[in-house]
């Protein structure tokens, strides 16, 4: 693993709105965290850093300074790879990722679904799956905003990998708030099933509804859920 077991290097791939607050609240605090993108994202985050905000707390916002690499040719093989990508992009991910570095790390995947539980284990045999259990969005490649900072809930299916689970959420909670779960099926399967609620709230237009309208909404949203 780079670096050492208790402090290992750290790759996220993918600096979307997840990758860059994962990544972000880590650089703070370990050296060894480097984000992969694309080119003109990876310039962009070299020349201005990487802003991080709350929408609750003014405080809380930060510009970090972050290790960006457009070529994974050019990172020694890292210990733990975020993979932070959607899962119509994981596939490639995975394969270019297997090719630069073989079975070596430790991969913590981060999709929404369990898609990425057929898709993973053909590249790799340490994969840690997680539920991302806060929101966060874009407002430009280098300006991310979040509502609260976490939590990330990481499990395998079949509780596997006691050992590399615990390093990673050792290492992880320096940053962001992680729990392990024995039953990580279960948070998967809770999270696909909330996640049915942005369709519905989004369509509806939920913050322009008149409150006399919210009883149905909220009928609807338990019917929908059931």
């Amino acid at each position: 693993m780079g670096a050492t077991t208790e402090n290992p290097s750290l790759l996220v791939f993918g600096a979307g709105a997840i990758g860059a607050t994962v990544g972000g609240w880590l650089a703070v605090r370990h050296a060894q965290v480097h984000f992969f993108a694309r080119p003109e994202t990876a310039r962009l985050l070299r020349e201005e850093g990487l802003t991080l905000y709350s929408d609750n707390d003014d405080a809380a916002l930060q510009t970090v300074s972050v290790n960006v690499v457009d070529r994974l040719d050019d990172l020694p093989c890292p210990g733990v790879i975020v993979l932070a990508v959607k899962n119509y992009s994981l596939d490639a991910a995975a394969k270019a990722l297997r090719d630069a570095y073989g079975d070596a790390p430790i991969i913590v995947a981060l999709q929404n679904g369990v898609d990425n539980q057929r898709i993973l284990p053909a590249y790799f045999s340490k994969v840690i799956y997680g539920v991302v259990a806060y929101n966060a969005w874009k407002d430009s490649p280098t300006v991310v905003g979040y509502q609260k900072r976490g939590p990330l809930i990481l499990g395998t299916p079949d509780n596997s990998l006691q050992a590399e689970q615990q390093t990673v959420a050792e290492f992880l909670n320096r940053g962001v708030k992680t729990v392990l779960t024995p039953r990580f099926q279960d948070a998967a399967h809770c999270k696909l099933v909330l996640n049915l609620t942005n369709s519905l709230t989004t369509l509806v237009d939920h913050n322009s509804m008149p409150a006399a309208a919210l009883p149905l909404l909220q009928e609807v949203l338990g019917r929908l859920l059931h």
